[in-house]
């Protein structure tokens, strides 16, 4: 079948020779193409069939007839020649990795030599990736979950339904109306994957795919065949026991019904697997931005604003909605907007033909009026023909106001640093350092010098070292009990050694735990639970705030003496610092949050309602293994739960042979406060009447 390839608003001529597309085929491809909800809109459609040639628009993807496809390739500027092999080859890397990003997928693309970027599809291309993925999970298994049954058996399982029993069976005592649970792999997440595997043998001409999907699709054979509009999205939950699955049920959106793409399918016509270059580029940018920003105190909002530009004079109504692409806030007020336009320009922006049109420059002026921002951005994409590198190439200030418009570019054919980069754009000189654009430089790491490692002075191996931090800090053991411990493993070291460790190396360790925690819960971000509990520090009464995901992980601590609106503030942006920003907050009715999300400006994401947070309620309880070893009661509550580290680095310490009294007292945590100082040990009051000597981490 053959197979043709064009770039976004370039021409594929009629003919038969090569470079060129049969008027017949062309007409097929672009009957397919009309099924699309991209089609008729302009400038943005999808093709034109032309009377001697097929033009692409601005959208990208591919495009599959019975005997013919075609795929759309957006104009990036790439390192090879023009329309080679080679810059097909790397203009896909570039696009499945803008996928990647703005759907917040996981994709390893290791196992693809250049050769498969320059001869396969990008359809072909996703689908080896899909079919690849898939592969390593099913071999680790698949995914189970208990299913309720009610069934009538013969003998008794499960529980028996009494009021079904009493009405169905009253009159037939020897069958039993029993109600039970069952591990099954028929599951809704399953069931995605096989109408998936039966989506993409539908769409793939590859032989060697078609082989891996029926594969697949023979490990599936037992799972229920749901069409597509019957699946329950809603019923998928990701937690820690399918966290490897999550990249594979985003996939799945992808080809069957996600925002970014449409797939028609008719007697005759084909399918289609189309994006929207301009929401690609808008979600790609917003992503990067969001995450360049990660741990600071800005917070960024994607298509947020919303306000309206006109109210009607008669009933009030609002009309005329604002959506700005990028919002950057700060203390609750917008600092900075952004506006992505997926478009070349000249470095004039004034040229009648590649400028800045005037209708995103009066855009920029309704948010400035309507956000008070007094920093505005125009984003394009870089390439060679504007000259110079990446950066602000233009700067503006709005007659009459102290607000800036500036204009600038970002090259998304450079992978390499594009989150450094880009906050280098939004807040640095509006430049990009060209020693940046240098292969295996950055601006983490400066000409001639190179990180040192921490343990270059210690004789002893550094997985010993954190073994035995490790041993020490996680399980109630002393400084002696784990020097028995290394030595029954013939390794000789003195327990002041292990202090010395711990008291150099735990801090570094912790703060290792909570980079790769914060980096690992970015999929937990759709709902978080507040709650505060009361608590007494020496005698005095004090609130300590906590945050859990969905999960029940434990993502920060607080303590105050209030519970205002100033203590919430505080809080919530110490939160936010550290693991970024969720889909929806659940909490209590304490107006404090409402007033102090209302500061942040995410008011919106606030969730309240009976039985909504007794997800953080039961996270107040400590498990049995967090109790403090109290006289053999277990009334003493060590208040491990509370810790900001990760549970590694808080425990209790117990000597042989003490005295009931001393078990109920626990060493001080190792100094892990996040800004690196030591911990203090305070009075804690615990459930029991004995004051026991705790220490807050």
């Amino acid at each position: 079948m053959p197979a043709y390839s064009v770039l976004e608003y370039k021409s594929l001529p009629h003919g038969e020779g090569p470079g060129c597309i049969p008027a017949h085929l062309a007409s097929r491809l672009a009957a397919v193409a009309q099924k699309s909800s991209f089609a008729g809109r302009g400038e943005s459609g999808v093709l034109e069939d032309q009377r001697h040639a097929l033009r692409a628009r601005g959208v990208v993807g591919v495009i599959a007839a019975d005997d013919c496809s075609l795929e759309v390739l957006p104009k990036i500027d790439v390192p090879a020649a023009d329309g080679s092999a080679e810059e097909r080859g790397e203009i896909r890397k570039r696009l499945v990795h803008m996928l990647a990003v703005a759907l917040d997928l996981k994709i390893e693309t290791g196992r693809l030599t250049d050769l498969d970027w320059q001869h396969e599809t990008l359809l072909e291309i996703l689908i080896r990736i899909f079919c690849d993925k898939l592969t390593e999970a099913v071999r680790r298994g698949m995914p189970r979950r208990y299913i309720a049954h009610e069934e009538d058996l013969s003998t008794l399982r499960g529980t028996l339904d009494l009021p079904r029993q009493f009405t169905h069976h009253a009159a037939n005592p020897s069958r039993l109306a029993c109600r039970f649970d069952e591990l099954s792999e028929d599951i809704a997440l399953n069931r995605i994957m096989k109408v998936t595997i039966a989506h993409l043998s539908r769409m793939s001409r590859r032989v060697a795919n078609l082989q891996w999907l029926r594969e697949l699709a023979f490990v599936y054979a037992d799972i229920a065949t749901v069409p597509v509009p019957a699946l329950r999205w809603d019923e998928v939950v990701i937690d820690r026991t399918n966290r490897a699955w999550q990249a594979l049920f985003g996939m799945a959106q992808l080809f069957l019904h996600k925002r970014y793409q449409t797939t028609s399918a008719g007697s005759g016509h084909g399918t289609a697997l189309l994006f929207e270059m301009k929401t690609l580029f808008e979600e790609y940018v917003g992503r990067l931005v969001a995450r360049s920003l990660e741990g600071t105190e800005f917070y960024v909002r994607l298509q947020g604003g919303r306000e309206y530009c006109l109210t009607a004079i008669n009933d009030g109504r609002r009309v005329f909605q604002t959506k700005p692409d990028i919002l950057i806030r700060r203390d609750g007020q917008v600092v900075h907007v952004i506006d992505t336009k997926w478009k070349r320009i000249s470095s004039r922006i004034d040229d009648p033909k590649q400028g800045v049109s005037q209708a995103d420059v009066y855009q920029m002026m309704a948010y400035a009026h309507h956000y008070k921002a007094p920093k505005l951005t125009l984003l394009y994409p870089h390439y060679r023909g504007l000259g110079g590198t990446e950066g602000v190439q233009s700067r503006f200030r709005i007659t009459g106001q102290e607000t800036f418009l500036e204009i600038a570019t970002v090259d998304v054919a450079l992978m390499e640093d594009i989150v450094l980069r880009l906050r280098e754009i939004i807040h640095g000189n509006g430049s990009v350092r060209r020693s940046w654009l240098e292969p295996g430089r950055g601006p983490t790491t400066l000409r001639g010098m190179t990180q040192r490692s921490p343990f270059r002075y210690f004789k002893t191996s550094p997985e010993v070292i954190r073994l035995a931090v490790m041993l020490y800090i996680r399980f109630p053991l002393s400084l002696r009990n784990v020097e028995d411990l290394l030595h029954e493993r013939g390794i000789e070291v003195s327990h002041e050694t292990v202090r010395f460790w711990w008291q150099r190396f735990g801090p570094m360790f912790a703060t290792e735990i909570r980079r790769k925690r914060v980096s690992g819960m970015r999929s937990s971000r759709w709902r978080w639970h507040l709650d505060e509990v009361f608590v007494k520090i020496n005698g005095v009464q004090h609130y300590l705030w906590r945050a859990v995901d969905h999960e029940g992980e434990v993502l920060e601590a607080f303590v105050s003496k209030r519970r205002d609106k100033k203590a919430a503030l505080k809080f919530l942006r110490k939160l936010m610092k550290r693991h970024g920003q969720p889909e929806e907050l659940v909490t209590d009715g304490l107006r404090s949050y409402g007033a102090a999300l209302k500061a942040l400006g995410a008011e919106n994401r606030q969730v309240t309602g009976r039985w909504e947070n007794y997800r953080i309620e039961n996270s107040h309880q400590p498990s049995e293994g967090e109790r403090g070893q109290c006289c053999g009661s277990g009334a003493c509550e060590v208040f491990r739960s509370s810790s900001l580290s990760t549970p590694q680095f808080a425990t209790t310490s117990t000597r042989i042979g003490a005295s009931p009294a001393a078990l109920c007292t626990s060493r001080p945590a190792p100094p892990l406060l996040p800004s690196g100082g030591r911990s203090v040990p305070v009075k804690i009051e615990p459930a029991c009447r004995k004051r026991d000597e705790f220490a807050f981490v």
